[in-house]
């Protein structure tokens, strides 16, 4: 008498278990997910704000450069603000060297380059193979005195349907007589 009883109670355990089992994997699969969402998210972020403060290092060597010029050669018209002239919104690379020919913002994506480990833009590319990335930035330059440049370097991506921004901004000032 006591089999006919329990036929029935070993499937609705091992349904029970079953149950468990799946709900638990569920849960760790949703975990994981989750976790590489953030992974990729905390990734872009780091890399925008290394991009926005490379920006501010570019603008702050071409100021600099400003300066060495004049001293360099006096006799041309360089000195303190000359490359960035009243401001502006830029697109600028590591290879931006002319002054004060800059290239203005349009928007450009910036391109990863695996050989030389740099980010870029289309044609300033010296060996190929440039990747296109999310990543966008302009630097914004304005001059509030004749003794001050401020620069803002914005980077902008498209993330979860949205879009995300790292904006860095400095003031420089003129400290060469």
């Amino acid at each position: 008498m006591k089999n006919k009883e329990n036929k029935g109670q070993t499937l609705v355990e091992v349904m029970v278990a079953l149950f468990v089992l799946v709900a638990g994997l569920m849960g760790i699969l949703s975990l994981l997910a989750q976790s590489i969402f953030l992974s990729k998210t905390v990734e872009n972020q780091t890399i925008a704000t290394y991009l926005a403060s490379e920006g501010i290092e570019l603008a702050k060597n071409l100021i600099d450069h400003d300066v060495y010029m004049h001293d360099a050669t006096p006799s041309l018209s360089f000195g303190w603000g000359t490359c960035f002239g009243s401001g502006g919104d830029f697109e600028l690379d590591y290879t931006t060297k002319v002054c004060p020919n800059l290239p203005n913002n349009q928007n450009h994506f910036l391109e990863y380059n695996p050989t030389l480990h740099r980010y870029l833009y289309f044609g300033n590319d010296l060996t190929g193979g440039g990747q296109q990335t999310i990543f966008q930035r302009r630097i914004q330059v304005s001059n509030p005195s004749p003794d001050t440049i401020d620069v803002k370097s914005i980077v902008t991506w498209a993330a979860g349907g949205g879009q995300q921004t790292v904006t860095l901004e400095d003031e420089f000032y003129n400290w060469h007589p």
